[in-house]
């Protein structure tokens, strides 16, 4: 027995699915905008204004510490957006919080027009919904970090990869994308590692080479600059706390000449602090 075919939105349909989409979005940017914080003491805002500073005059130290080797803890790309928004914009905070809520708005934008396409409208609005209001999206959105863009540059690859028309243009803008995620957070590398995976078992070799070649070039030069630094920050950064790590393995392997188990307890301390310190605190439960 056939199956009737899938009713087709109609045009007002898709109209009113649009006018509630703008609406959340607007939502979402006058409730971060509400709800924005003014530069800290206890994050990293000051520290990223600092770095955007030292790339307007071509480099990437701490200014406040004299002598400071480069920097090797945060990748330089959102220092370099802030950089160029504070050369055109004036180094203005309100300015600079208004990027990350318009760019978090644009991450929410991309992923409710590639979930319309991929599965439905009304889907797509259901998330949306639930996105705009999060209250932890809106908390990045109205600070001065990393969360709004590396958010907005991860859902800008997958909207790329989500066309329809698998094109030569949408697959170089995809990587593109995923390997500045990953020159705005360190995380990002994950990212690209996915696109590496997903393209090797499509078996487009062709794509995971030019990915490989290009994530070697500009994540793999910051990854090793990280860890020939001169300065690694234990627990503020992967990069420091793994060479931490590992040292300390191979030194208690020398001194027993056994195994170190050193990498598991670490892996099962991490994880008891997360489960009962961290996750409640974030979830504002009293601990």
């Amino acid at each position: 027995m056939n199956q009737p075919p899938e009713p087709v939105p109609t045009r007002s349909f898709n109209k009113a699915i649009w006018g509630a989409a703008i609406g959340l979005l607007v939502l979402h940017v006058i409730l971060a905008w509400l709800l924005r914080d003014q530069i800290g003491m206890g994050n990293d805002d000051a520290m990223y204004i600092q770095l955007s500073r030292s790339l307007r005059v071509f480099g990437y130290r701490e200014e406040f510490l004299i002598g400071a080797p480069w920097h090797s803890q945060y990748p330089p790309l959102y220092a370099m957006l802030l950089a160029v928004i504070s050369t055109l914009a004036g180094e203005r905070v309100d300015v600079l919080i208004a990027a990350s809520t318009l760019l978090s708005a644009g991450a929410l934008l991309l992923i409710f027009d590639a979930v319309r396409r991929l599965w439905s409208p009304l889907l797509a609005l259901m998330v949306l919904t639930v996105g705009a209001v999060n209250y932890f999206l809106l908390e990045a959105a109205g600070d001065i970090g990393t969360e709004a863009p590396y958010m907005a540059l991860s859902a800008l690859s997958f909207w790329f990869l989500s066309q329809r028309s698998d094109t030569k243009t949408s697959i170089v803008l995809a990587g593109a994308a995923a390997i500045a995620a990953a020159l705005t957070r360190s995380v990002g590398v994950a990212l690209v590692a996915s696109l590496l995976l997903l393209w090797l078992i499509e078996r487009r070799y062709h794509r995971v080479i030019m990915l490989g070649i290009m994530s070697a070039l500009f994540v793999g030069s910051w990854l090793i600059w990280t860890v020939v630094s001169p300065v690694r920050e234990s627990g503020r950064s992967y990069v420091g706390e793994a060479s931490q790590l590992i040292r300390s393995s191979a030194k208690s392997s020398e001194r027993t000449a056994r195994p170190s188990f050193l990498p598991v307890r670490h892996l099962v301390r991490s994880t008891r602090v997360y489960l009962a310190g961290a996750l409640p605190t974030r979830m504002h439960v009293p601990t």
